[in-house]
């Protein structure tokens, strides 16, 4: 709707999700190097957390690209469904039981590594079958890597589940971006959409540093929502008045 306006070639805020538009914040970063830590250590099970918005499910699906990494989801009732869900991830072959058929698929993987993003939506008896399958040996001498993802209050639960808790070896939580990353992400996304000169006014990244924090999400539907009312209002560039206007459209909406 705006792009012409700013002579962009696609939305910069909501392109897929592909590498030419990620940007290496220093968290994220981290999240990446701590989960290689758990799969190169043999570290087992190891718990990634985050605010919402701050970028969990993007650090998740990157890092399973890297490492062939099988992403499962939330929400699962019971250690049946558990099993179903990973049962499909792996691959596992139909018929007999099913935590047979998931045990020996994952035996026969070298350094396998399973993800549970939304991890708080499963019950504790469901991700508990992700603790059994870490002690399974693993082709090459390796086991599964286990990490669990979410919200902050997986935290809480892997507390209050003395099985996960005492399996749990390694643990991140997860920031959004810090204060001198917002301009290079906000201009690198620019870019990437095809921005050929700049488009935010310097003013404007304090009022977005200000509205939004470092919370990645809220950033993009801030700049998106300025991007929009600058267009509407034929504005030479984004100001920071223009995004404090975006801002209350949000509050409001």
């Amino acid at each position: 709707m705006y792009e012409a306006w700013w002579a962009l070639k696609e939305n910069p805020f909501r392109a897929p999700g592909h590498d030419r538009a990620w940007f290496a914040a220093r968290g994220h970063e981290e999240a990446q190097a701590r989960m290689l830590y758990a799969l190169r250590g043999g570290r087992g099970m190891m718990v990634l957390t985050g605010r919402t918005g701050c970028g969990v499910t993007t650090a998740v699906e990157r890092f399973a690209r890297t490492c062939d990494g099988r992403v499962v989801r939330g929400p699962a009732r019971d250690a049946g469904e558990a099993l179903e869900v990973i049962a499909g991830a792996v691959e596992a072959p139909a018929g007999g039981r099913l935590f047979d058929a998931v045990s020996r698929t994952v035996a026969g993987m070298a350094s396998p590594v399973i993800l549970w993003d939304d991890a708080p939506l499963a019950a504790p008896e469901a991700l508990e079958v992700l603790r059994l399958l870490c002690d399974i040996p693993c082709a090459g001498d390796t086991r599964l890597t286990a990490i669990l993802a979410g919200e902050l209050c997986l935290e809480d639960l892997v507390r209050r589940t003395p099985g996960l808790a005492g399996r749990v070896e390694l643990a991140f939580r997860l920031h959004g971006l810090e204060e001198d990353e917002l301009r290079p992400y906000v201009e690198g996304r620019l870019w990437t959409a095809g921005a050929s000169r700049p488009i935010f006014a310097g003013e404007a990244f304090g009022s977005l540093g200000f509205h939004a924090g470092g919370n990645v999400r809220r950033v993009n539907a801030l700049c998106e929502g300025a991007l929009l009312l600058g267009a509407m209002a034929k504005a030479p560039e984004v100001t920071a008045e223009i995004v404090r206007q975006a801002a209350s459209e949000l509050e409001r909406g």
